[in-house]
């Protein structure tokens, strides 16, 4: 198999493996109680830049685990080139 190949396989898996098949967060949302005014929310969800999201990712310590999945950013720096674009997605999505 090649490598774009294997690239393809890993990365349907983690699609896969990370796309949940239960989207409605509705009785979830109920129960969250905003901690932000409106203008700090506007702020906090302009539109951001894959280029700033990228930097912000190169400059994290690659060795922490900031996530319950416990990847830590050694695994998305290294994966960057095939899985960025599908992980900054991923990112502006949950704002």
């Amino acid at each position: 198999m090649t490598q774009e190949g294997m690239q393809g396989v890993a990365k349907a898996y983690f699609d896969k493996l990370f796309t949940s098949s239960n989207k409605d967060y509705g009785l979830v949302l109920e129960c969250v109680n905003p901690r932000l005014s409106e203008d700090s929310n506007h702020e906090i969800t302009r539109p951001f830049l894959i280029d700033e999201f990228r930097e912000a990712l190169f400059n994290m310590n690659s060795d922490k685990a900031s996530c319950p999945e416990k990847f830590n950013p050694t695994f998305y720096k290294r994966f960057w080139s095939t899985s960025g674009e599908d992980l900054f997605q991923t990112y502006v999505s949950w704002l």
